[in-house]
């Protein structure tokens, strides 16, 4: 009866911890409906204002091999979550708040798996 007990706290306790502390994990990454001219110019207007060299040519998360509607978004979507990351706000004219981990989902045409997308993101 001992275990018993035992074992029920300590669910209650997970239960309690997951309940309380536990949180969905949310991502700002760009709608799939904005076009890429749009998310260029979203793109270039934040650039102006905040490094963005790890995501531009030659810089370590630059994706040389997808197509420019895919890299635009992928870029866009970056910055789109290091600012949510910052501000805890998602730019609703560009971003849209998802609950999937954005390297497994494919949300319209944008398909982020590159490797240094998702490790940013996981430090966020």
């Amino acid at each position: 009866m001992a275990k018993l007990n035992i074992f029920f706290s300590c669910l209650l306790l997970l239960l309690s911890v997951d309940v309380c502390w536990g949180r969905r994990r949310s991502w700002c990454v760009a709608k799939p409906d904005i076009g890429v001219v749009e998310l260029d110019r979203y793109v270039k207007s934040i650039c102006r204002t905040q490094s963005c060299r790890i995501i531009q040519p030659g810089g370590a998360c630059y994706d040389s091999y997808s197509d420019v509607i895919t890299r635009t978004s992928s870029q866009a979507s970056f910055l789109l979550h290091r600012n949510y990351g910052k501000t805890k706000k998602c730019d609703n004219n560009f971003g849209h708040i998802i609950y999937t981990y954005p390297s497994k989902a494919i949300i319209g045409r944008i398909a982020m798996g590159f490797l240094c997308f998702a490790a940013v993101l996981t430090r966020t």
